[in-house]
């Protein structure tokens, strides 16, 4: 905590610099690693219940792309935020891309398997 005040206090005289002193590349860019720890607070993780999560996948099943008025309505009736839905389906349709990359794999494997035994 007391790290983060000095930080800060470095920054405000960093800041107030008289126009003709002129800061260096290096006193900039410690200045930049300052306000991201400082200025910049990070967003805490949605954590869906197991009813959000049935419900997504139920979704899911049946359209890989919920878009607009759906996605609204959908975030809506489960008490998240329409961006909260978009973000799960992204990340749905990148778990899911992967899952059949690897069945291809697995099935690929299988076939050179059977090919050899024969």
């Amino acid at each position: 905590m007391a790290e983060e005040s000095s930080k800060f206090n470095e920054v405000a005289k960093f800041r107030n610099f008289d126009s003709e002193e002129v800061a260096t590349t290096s006193q900039t860019n410690q200045v930049s690693a300052i306000n991201s720890t400082v200025e910049r607070k990070r967003r805490t993780r949605t954590t869906f219940t197991r009813w959000q999560l049935q419900i997504l996948e139920e979704k899911f099943q049946v359209q890989q792309y919920m878009v607009g008025a759906q996605r609204v309505d959908l975030a809506r009736s489960m008490g998240l935020n329409e961006i909260q839905v978009k973000v799960w389906f992204q990340n749905r349709r990148i778990k899911w891309r992967r899952q059949q990359r690897e069945a291809v794999k697995d099935r690929d494997a299988k076939s050179a398997d059977f090919s050899e035994k024969c």
